[in-house]
């Protein structure tokens, strides 16, 4: 028997549910409008599809994809499969959006998301479409790979060379175990501060923001921002306030700086004989525990060095550290908050190229005269 005109030997021929015989066709049709006799029985085409006569078919502009009719994005192009994105557009759900002007084909909207470029005289490297230089400013190039130059680094030739900064930044060069080094670093007595402790728009000292933008004993500086100075008032001498300056990763260690900002007379006599118990340093969130040695810094003003020892072990890992005043030693802090507990969270991958210690020199920790 077919299906579509089951036709019988019989004088009474026998139709699916829902259908009748029709003589002067010799068809079963199905009675309710819209519905056909598909597959024996009598059904209604899916959503945008419609009756060809003997099966259902997408409309106009439909196409079957994964068995449903659907119409495809008005930038793109049916391949007898599925809705492909047309050149220079890339797709974002059911959608294809436009990419970047200098890429043909892309993974998304941004400009270092290129697979292709529109300029056939442009080269793709690392996602961007490049010509003149092969990186895009800040970054340098790295066998083929286009690399994040330093911290405030605008443009570099490698991760350890620096030629020009951000605006508040200037350049600086060292030399570190015979390789030279260039960097950026803060410019102090600009008015505009972005990590160090102030910044009044002088170098003056004496006025609670020193030469090397530092808050002094006896005074706390409040604000400062990238476009303004901060605003520094004495205040009770006896009070003191903890600080953490630059972190070095040296030879399997790490040596943290640490600045109080003020130290009490009592402290400081006999050479500052008790100095270097005045802090209480904690190692806390490290898989390996190091050994932890602090030193006062007699030729600086209330700063000291922690020293974290991890007996030779190559990759350290990321640790923090808590810091505060040793209660053994309050009563010689007038009106101290011993409640100040710092926390500052280490991470010694991101310090293998030298960084500039803020007061801190070379020969505090190695015996040489450089400056870091």
């Amino acid at each position: 028997m077919n299906q579509q005109t089951l036709t019988c030997e019989s004088n009474t021929p026998s139709c699916p549910r829902g259908a009748n015989w029709n003589q002067k066709k010799l068809v079963c049709e199905c009675v309710k409008r819209n519905e056909f006799l598909i597959d024996g029985a009598c059904r209604t085409c899916g959503p945008n599809e419609g009756w060809n006569g003997s099966e259902c078919v997408c409309v106009t502009n439909y196409y079957k994809i994964n068995g449903v009719c659907r119409t495809c994005d008005p930038n793109s192009t049916y391949n007898g499969r599925d809705c492909i994105c047309n050149h220079g557009f890339y797709g974002n759900a059911n959608k294809c959006e436009r990419c970047h002007s200098s890429c043909g084909q892309c993974t998304g909207s941004g400009a270092q998301q290129c697979v292709t470029c529109t300029d056939v005289s442009y080269t793709l490297r690392n996602g961007y479409c490049t010509r003149d230089d092969p990186c895009p400013k800040g970054l340098y190039l790295d066998q083929a790979v286009c690399k994040p130059c330093s911290s405030y680094c605008d443009s570099c030739t490698s991760e350890t060379r620096c030629t020009t900064c951000i605006e508040g930044f200037e350049l600086k060069t060292l030399r570190d175990f015979g390789q030279t080094v260039s960097y950026c670093t803060e410019i102090c007595g600009d008015g505009k501060r972005f990590e160090v402790e102030c910044d009044d728009g002088n170098k003056r000292n004496n006025d609670g923001c020193n030469n090397k933008c530092e808050v002094e004993p006896g005074y706390t500086c409040q604000g400062g921002t990238t476009v303004k100075p901060s605003n520094c008032v004495n205040f009770n001498p006896g009070r003191s306030f903890i600080t953490t300056t630059g972190t070095v990763h040296l030879f399997g260690r790490v040596v943290q700086g640490i600045r109080l900002s003020y130290l009490p007379p009592e402290i400081t006599a006999n050479d500052c004989a008790l100095c270097s118990k005045v802090l209480w340093i904690r190692v806390i969130d490290s898989t390996v525990v190091p050994g932890v040695r602090v030193n006062y810094l007699p030729t600086t003003k209330y700063q000291f060095l922690a020293e974290f020892e991890f007996n030779g072990l190559f990759a350290i890992p990321v640790f923090s550290i808590s810091v505060q005043i040793n209660p053994d030693y309050a009563k010689y802090f007038s009106e101290a908050d011993l409640s100040q507990i710092k926390v500052k969270r280490i991470d010694p991958a991101v310090l293998a190229k030298p960084q500039e210690v803020e007061t801190l020199s070379f020969s505090d920790i190695t015996g040489d005269s450089n400056k870091i």
